[in-house]
């Protein structure tokens, strides 16, 4: 049985109108190398585990047949370590301007408005009470909406632990 990143999984699994009905029977490239081309067909997928963040740049090919990660970016440590404490949450924020950072450095910057910023959060936060997760996903929601990269509310939440 072949592992699949779980950043990849959570692009697959999120069945974006714009890219499901594109995605199901093609080929998925893992670590593909590419020149990075002035079409604006990528994504930012943050996978907030338990002990990291991974923020993983995707680009998807104009005719939608191919998915390659072009990069990505671990920072420790992860989302639910932060609590609800006020300067914890300064150190959050910092941690989620990195990995915008890292991915506004790969992403053309014609292309930010185009990118979809999408973060899921697994089991670290579905184990934190129910208001200290609230708290951390409000603020994580609140970073992407000025991040400058394509957000939505609902691109941020935590996965039950069926999807996950």
């Amino acid at each position: 049985m072949k592992f699949f990143n779980t950043s990849l999984f959570i692009l697959l699994g999120l069945c974006l109108t714009d890219i499901c009905n594109h995605v199901e029977g093609r080929a998925v490239l893992s670590r593909k190398k590419r020149q990075l081309s002035s079409e604006c067909n990528y994504i930012v997928v943050m996978d907030a585990g338990s002990t990291k963040t991974r923020a993983t740049v995707y680009y998807i090919t104009e005719n939608f047949s191919e998915i390659g990660d072009i990069d990505d970016k671990k920072r420790q440590p992860g989302l639910s370590y932060y609590g609800n404490k006020q300067d914890q949450m300064n150190q959050m924020r910092m941690h989620l301007r990195e990995l915008i950072d890292f991915a506004k450095n790969i992403v053309p910057t014609v292309c930010h408005e185009d990118t979809k910023l999408i973060l899921k959060a697994t089991a670290g936060l579905r184990q934190q009470p129910k208001s200290a997760a609230d708290k951390i996903i409000r603020e994580v929601k609140s970073v992407f909406a000025t991040s400058g990269f394509r957000y939505r509310d609902d691109y941020v939440s935590i996965m039950s632990g069926v999807d996950e």
